[in-house]
Formats: structure tokens, sequence, C-alpha cells
């Protein structure tokens, strides 16, 4: 799955798009997506993949939405995620889920490479030749 969102994301950057991808870093406790999964949205909101679907998901894919506005340079930040109605703590967003573990996302705003176009005129060729400014 991780390739196919990679080769998926890869392609919307190729096409001038930008892409946000959320990838599960570190997880505790039982939770529906394991360290490694991803999915990945483009600027026309389309998407593929999952970080364990259900509320988690729904939250990662709003929130991947908001960068998409927000964002048109690169961009990164970290979030917490408790799978219960009682998760506590200032680091930890809570979510209607009975899977009771925590997940921590990283999300991030890529940006299609800048195609950066180099004219060099050569006005006397010499042996190293010389340019001209």
């Amino acid at each position: 799955m991780t390739a196919a969102v990679m080769a998926w994301a890869l392609s919307r950057l190729a096409g001038g798009q930008r892409v946000v991808l959320a990838s599960v870093v570190e997880t505790s406790g039982s939770v529906p997506g394991k360290v490694g999964a991803r999915l990945a949205m483009s600027m026309n909101q389309d998407w593929t993949g999952t970080v364990g679907g259900a509320g988690l998901e729904m939250k990662v894919l709003a929130r991947c939405r908001e960068l998409l506005t927000l964002n048109p340079t690169p961009y990164g930040e970290v979030l917490r995620f408790g799978l219960n109605k009682g998760a506590k703590g200032y680091e930890v967003k809570p979510l209607d889920s009975l899977c009771g573990g925590q997940v921590t996302l990283s999300i991030e705003v890529m940006i299609p490479m800048p195609h950066v176009l180099s004219l060099i005129h050569i006005s006397e060729p010499t042996r190293l030749g010389r340019i001209a400014y």
C-alpha cells in the first residue's frame, strides 16, 4: 500500500499539483492503522490510501483539505489522536472511537519541483569558451 500511495503522490506532483501526505509514525495500544500506513490527497481533493479508517481518517482528510487550501508552500506538522471520547492531555485530540489507543501522524504539504530554465550563450569559442552575460 505504501508504494502505491507514494507512486500516486509522485504522479500528481509530476503533473504540477500540490499533495498532502499523511503517515502514521507512532502508535500505542489498540489502533486501526499501523506505523507506515499512509494516505495522500491532491489539490482537487481526490485521495488514495488509508491511515486506519473511521473517525480518524475523516479528521485526517479534513485536515489535508485545510492544509491544501492554506499552504501554497511546503509545510509539515505532527498530530496525535486519542482513539476514545475520554482521551485527555494537551497533546492528544480525542476521537469518538472504541479502539482506545493513540496514533501519531506526520502530515506534510509537498509542492511540485519548480522548472528552472537556464540560458547560456557562448560568445567567442575558445578552448574553455567564454560565457556572455
